[in-house]
């Protein structure tokens, strides 16, 4: 009776699930930990992902909520980072105290064109997504743009960035990454990063980051996806009017970085209400996560570019 019940929520979920949802917005901190509780069966993560990233209009409800929810609860100023790292077989390769280095290895590896920039004194850099801000944070420490504008849809997670990164070259400001609060032609570097992925039109974003962006201006960017949505974006980007002048399939160094980050972040479950254990251990990328499972097998596939707007 028991798993007779549970599968009828599940098959039944396209219905009950948008209504809860109108009536009750909090059920989301409960809807989504029943998807992701217990063994995932293949139904289960058919209507979850479809839920979280094929239906548009619930796609960016859900984001915005959550992470405005996220930053109300877990204000913790050791956590500013949200990605899933980066490492290189010899570990580590910045200069950083802190225990969310591999994320910035990430930020680090990506700002820096694959290592190819030192800096980006002078320039005008915006992230797209900026979270938390801690890696907006060390790109304007050690990149030195003249300015580091930080864009995120979460109004609560932007309070939260201005009250813990106090740099006098950085700013964080609410947008939607569809429509960015930006002037056309202003800005010289652009950084998103394991972010584009909770966009509902992604070529709606790629339009407006050619649209700021200044002729030569460059786009550093990274996220992941299946290798068909992969292909669909490259086209997008050259359909916008910029090009694409490096990419690296960078999987295996972002399945380096979670394989050592996994017993600090299972630590960090310690922290986490009961009901939203499970749902934080899929969100962080541990190693039974869905996720993890999805970039061994090469589902999903983590890929970085170096991308400038045509003169």
């Amino acid at each position: 009776m028991k798993y007779l019940y549970s599968f009828f929520l599940t098959i039944t979920a396209c219905i009950w699930i948008p209504l809860l949802i109108f009536i009750f917005p909090l059920s989301l901190l409960f809807i989504i930990p029943y998807f992701i509780i217990g063994y995932v069966t293949p139904v289960k993560k058919f209507i979850l992902t479809f839920i979280l990233f094929k239906t548009k209009p619930i796609k960016k409800y859900f984001w915005k909520f959550i992470y405005n929810k996220i930053a109300s609860k877990y204000d913790r100023s050791s956590w500013t980072c949200m990605n899933y790292g980066f490492s290189k077989p010899s570990g580590i390769f910045i200069k950083n105290n802190t225990s969310e280095i591999y994320c910035l290895q990430l930020y680090h590896y990506i700002t820096s064109g694959f290592l190819e920039y030192k800096d980006w004194k002078g320039k005008s850099l915006v992230e797209v997504g900026s979270g938390r801000g801690g890696g907006l944070s060390y790109i304007a420490k050690v990149f030195s743009p003249v300015l580091a504008l930080g864009i995120d849809i979460s109004q609560t997670q932007v309070d939260l960035c201005n009250s813990f990164h106090k740099q006098t070259n950085i700013k964080f400001i609410q947008g939607d990454a569809e429509n960015l609060p930006v002037k056309d032609f202003s800005i010289d570097v652009v950084v998103n990063i394991e972010s584009s992925h909770c966009y509902p039109n992604i070529n709606r974003f790629l339009s407006e980051i050619r649209r700021i962006l200044k002729p030569g201006g460059w786009f550093l960017y990274a996220d992941f996806a299946n290798p068909k949505i992969i292909q669909d974006i490259e086209i997008g980007v050259v359909e916008t009017g910029m090009k694409i002048l490096k990419k690296q399939d960078i999987t295996e160094n972002v399945l380096m970085s979670m394989d050592i980050e996994n017993e600090r972040k299972v630590n960090e479950v310690v922290n986490i209400p009961w009901p939203f254990k499970q749902a934080y251990l899929e969100f962080s990328g541990v190693k039974d996560s869905v996720i993890y499972k999805e970039f061994q097998s090469r589902n999903i596939v983590y890929v970085a570019y170096v991308i400038q707007s045509n003169n």
